[in-house]
C-alpha cells in the first residue's frame, strides 16, 4: 500500500511537472503570436507609406491652400479711397437652379476688381491669361449661391467668395474688392 501511495505521488508530481511547462509554452505562444501581429501591422504601415507617397505632398498642398484661402484682411475705407485702380473683369450671365426649388433664376451682371494702382496692370494681364479659370470660378460661386445671397443688396457673401477665389487663382492677393454693377435677376 505504501508503494501504491508512493507511485501515486510520483505520478501526481509527474503530472504537475508536465502541467507546469504548459503555461510557459502558452505564454511563449502568445508572445510569438503578438510579435507576428505587430510585425504584420508594421509591414502594412510601411507598405502603405511607400505606396502612397503623395499623402505627404497632399498634406503640404492642403496647408498651402489653407494659407492661400485665408481671407485677406478687409481693406480699410481710407485704403480703398487712396491709390487704387478699377480693372474690368467682364460681363457675366448665369442660371441658378438651386436657389429656388422648382424654378431657375437667371443672373446677369458686370464685374470689376479694385486693386492697388501699382498692381492694376499686372492684374489686367493675369485676367487675360486666366480668363477661363476665373469665369469658371465666378460661374461656380453664382450657380451655387442661395436665394438669400442673391437677394442681398450688397452681395457681400458673393463678392467675398469671388474675391477669395480670384486671389487664389492668381496665387497672389491682387484684388482688394469686387464691384458688381448692373445686376439683374429673373426667375422662371
Amino acid at each position: 500500500m505504501a508503494s501504491d501511495v508512493a507511485e501515486e505521488l510520483k505520478s501526481q508530481e509527474g503530472a504537475e511537472q508536465a502541467a507546469a511547462p504548459a503555461p510557459k509554452r502558452s505564454s511563449k505562444k502568445r508572445l510569438l503570436i503578438g510579435a507576428l501581429v505587430l510585425m504584420v501591422v508594421v509591414v502594412q504601415a510601411i507598405v502603405t507609406y511607400l505606396l502612397l507617397p503623395g499623402a505627404e505632398k497632399t498634406h503640404k498642398l492642403e496647408e498651402k491652400d489653407h494659407a492661400a484661402a485665408e481671407p485677406a484682411p478687409e481693406p480699410e475705407v481710407g485704403a480703398i479711397d487712396g491709390d487704387v485702380a478699377e480693372v474690368p473683369v467682364g460681363d457675366f450671365s448665369f442660371s441658378n437652379g438651386t436657389a429656388v426649388p422648382g424654378s431657375i433664376i437667371h443672373v446677369d451682371f458686370k464685374m470689376s476688381a479694385i486693386a492697388s494702382a501699382k498692381q492694376a496692370s499686372n492684374l489686367e494681364q493675369q485676367f487675360k491669361v486666366r480668363q477661363a479659370r476665373i469665369r469658371q470660378a465666378v460661374n461656380k460661386i453664382v450657380r451655387s449661391s442661395n436665394l438669400e445671397e442673391l437677394n442681398d443688396p450688397n452681395l457681400g457673401t458673393i463678392k467675398r467668395l469671388i474675391r477669395e477665389e480670384i486671389n487664389r487663382q492668381l496665387t497672389r492677393s491682387y484684388v482688394i474688392e469686387i464691384v458688381i454693377t448692373d445686376i439683374r435677376t429673373m426667375e422662371q
